[in-house]
C-alpha cells in the first residue's frame, strides 16, 4: 500500500494497517533503517515484575491500550487462518 511523506517528514500509516497492527493515536512506535528498508513496528512495552500473593506478575510501566474482545477475537481468527483450522475443529481438541 502506498502513502506519502509530507514536507515535515511525517508518514500517514493507512487506517487498515493501523487497525491490523493495533496502533492507536499516541502509540509509540520504533522506526529504523535496515538493509535498504525502513521498518516501523509498535514499540515494546516496558514491564516490571511484581509479587502478588506469592506469584510473579508482569505489570506494564505506564499506560497501555485496553485489550478489547474484538482485538482478541481478531488475533484468534488470524491464528486459525494461518493454521488452516476452523473454530469447530479447534473446539474438538
Amino acid at each position: 500500500m502506498k502513502t506519502t511523506i509530507d514536507s515535515a517528514g511525517r508518514v500517514v500509516i493507512p487506517k487498515r494497517i493501523r487497525e491490523q497492527a493495533g496502533l492507536t493515536p499516541g502509540a509509540e512506535i520504533e522506526v529504523r533503517y535496515c538493509d535498504g528498508h525502513v521498518e516501523v513496528e509498535a514499540a515494546e512495552t516496558e514491564i516490571r515484575i511484581e509479587d502478588r500473593d506469592g506469584f510473579p506478575v508482569a505489570v506494564a510501566v505506564g499506560t497501555v491500550p485496553v485489550l478489547t474482545d474484538a482485538m482478541l477475537q481478531r488475533v484468534i481468527d488470524e491464528v486459525r487462518a494461518e493454521r488452516g483450522s476452523t473454530p469447530a475443529a479447534d473446539d474438538q481438541g
